[in-house]
């Protein structure tokens, strides 16, 4: 969060790599580690300054972030470890809207010294379940929400089974409305539909919920998702202006005698997980790359939210791939 709003305007970015996140191979060493790569691939033209982790405390990366940028956050938001998914989506969503940072009760006591205010602490609202939290924090905090993009949940919990820690910087410094709801419960999921028609017809959605359910719903009320799941950095990614490149035109292959040809298609690129990671990722394997003629999506959304990550797309694939 403290990264979004140090994004959100500064000409220095803050850039992390290897952001825990379950739905990238698991966690742990097994992850895409391609934010390092595109250091290299997207933003060599760029001076980078590694920042080192504090050794005096733990959250060694926060103290130091915080040590380097004393001004950026303005208060804590505390959440609730008694309804853990839906009070760090309202605190997110809170975060963004008043320049401050999410944290579990633990942080929030190892900031004291530092002596950031608490704007917010929700375990002062005793929430019943998450219908109780989302019913308030739609009260309090949609009215100041961007509105152009809306999103849902993305999946971070405290007990390292996050699958959306990454997301939280462009939810931070977009000051999108962030929320859970337990979409495999019938009465809560029934209720997804009280905040997204708030936003205008065709607003894109962002974050995840189960497919099966959440794209029917989505036709029908006139909106479209953004899969978006464990992307480092897009804050960053998305800070340059737009591409207004064309894709690579496709080339006709020439049918000699009785060929035949069979298409292979790789549609899981949707979600942007698979455009950041996993493709880029089998992509600088060279050796494996285009030994078998396949069909991969990549996220159209790209044009506006990594224009650099677009351009390489379209420099290794080319017309002839």
């Amino acid at each position: 969060m403290l990264q979004g709003i140090v994004n959100r305007t500064g000409e220095e970015k803050v850039y992390v790599v290897n952001t825990y996140c379950r739905d990238n191979r698991g966690g742990g060493q097994k992850q895409a580690r391609t934010a390092e790569g595109f250091l290299a691939d997207l933003y060599a033209d760029i001076p980078v300054q590694r920042l080192a982790a504090s050794r005096r405390t733990a959250w060694p990366t926060l103290m130091s972030l915080l040590d380097r940028f004393p001004a950026a956050a303005k208060g804590l938001v505390v959440w609730d470890p008694k309804l853990e998914q839906a009070t760090i989506e309202a605190a997110t969503t809170i975060a963004g809207q008043t320049d401050s940072i999410a944290v579990s009760p633990e942080i929030a006591e190892a900031l004291a010294g530092r002596h950031l205010p608490v704007t917010a602490d929700l375990r002062a609202n005793a929430f019943a379940d998450n219908l109780a939290c989302l019913q308030w924090l739609k009260e309090h905090w949609f009215a100041g929400a961007n509105k152009k993009v809306a999103f849902t949940w993305s999946h971070i919990t405290t007990d390292e089974q996050s699958w959306g820690a990454a997301n939280k910087d462009f939810v931070a410094a977009h000051r999108l409305f962030t929320f859970h709801l337990d979409v495999r419960d019938p009465e809560q999921r029934k209720h997804y539909a009280d905040i997204l028609t708030e936003y205008p017809r065709a607003t894109p959605v962002m974050g995840w919920a189960d497919e099966n359910f959440f794209d029917p719903l989505l036709r029908y009320l006139g909106y479209y998702m953004v899969p978006y799941i464990g992307v480092e950095n897009l804050t960053v990614h998305s800070s340059f202006p737009p591409t207004t490149a064309a894709p690579p035109q496709p080339r006709a292959l020439e049918v000699r005698g009785d060929e035949a040809f069979i298409a292979i298609q790789v549609p899981d690129g949707d979600n942007l997980l698979h455009t950041f990671l996993y493709e880029p990722d089998i992509m600088r394997d060279k050796t494996e790359l285009n030994r078998i003629p396949l069909t991969w999506v990549i996220n159209p959304a790209i044009v506006d939210l990594a224009p650099r990550l677009f351009h390489w797309y379209r420099s290794n694939l080319g017309a002839d791939r």
